[in-house]
């Protein structure tokens, strides 16, 4: 990745919940390749001065993976996962979000309190909420026509959207902003998915093999 966003001065380091923290650690442990996504990513906040990035890809394809392990290399973004149980409603994320942003504050808006942020963050500082699993959200409760987990139709400056989401009908989005996007849809890039996995493999074996030396080793070392 060319380079990391720097953590906005009003926010703490985010104390993301445990069940978070638990998917963060499984999920970008023993992680490897996907160096074009990254790149991707710093390429479009390089760019804009605000926006929704999405990273697209079906089951089993790593978009969880790729995510927590942008989260574990850039600690002062939010994190929230719409795939674990009673985390796929709005009234949730709202809640979860808001207290993350603003541990002190009464304030339960999600734009009112993005604009704060934006209104204290420095010309090149960035704050990226990410959301993995958007697909998951279930919408029911939610005004008809609104945006998946109420996201922001418009974005102030400084402020980003991560997410993550299976294949869907680009009609059927359930999103409408009015920001800079961009969709990265990593069944467009099979080569390097490829060279991604044989990379897993060899570091997996590799892995292996050292534990199996040193249980080797520990047996027999009288």
């Amino acid at each position: 990745m060319n380079t990391s966003p720097r953590p906005p001065t009003p926010i703490n380091s985010p104390s993301y919940p445990t069940e978070f923290q638990q998917v963060i650690l499984e999920k970008s442990q023993n992680f490897v390749g996907c160096g074009f996504v990254f790149t991707a990513i710093s390429n479009f906040l390089q760019r804009h001065d605000r926006g929704y990035f999405t990273i697209i890809g079906a089951p089993g394809s790593g978009k969880s993976a790729i995510l927590a392990k942008y989260v574990t290399e850039n600690p002062h973004l939010l994190y929230y996962n719409a795939q674990l149980p009673g985390k796929n409603r709005a009234e949730e994320f709202i809640t979860t979000i808001c207290t993350q942003i603003a541990q002190t504050s009464q304030e339960t808006s999600l734009p009112s309190l993005l604009q704060q942020v934006s209104d204290k963050l420095e010309p090149q500082q960035k704050f990226i909420i990410a959301i993995d699993a958007l697909d998951a959200v279930d919408s029911t409760d939610q005004t008809p026509g609104s945006n998946l987990f109420y996201l922001p139709r418009y974005l102030p400056r400084g402020v980003y959207f991560l997410l993550t989401r299976r294949p869907y009908v680009r009609k059927q989005s359930g999103l409408l902003i009015e920001a800079p996007s961009q969709i990265l849809d990593l069944a467009e890039y099979p080569q390097k998915n490829h060279k991604d996995v044989e990379s897993y493999i060899r570091q997996y074996v590799k892995i292996v093999l050292h534990a199996i030396k040193n249980r080797y080793e520990y047996f027999y070392s009288d």
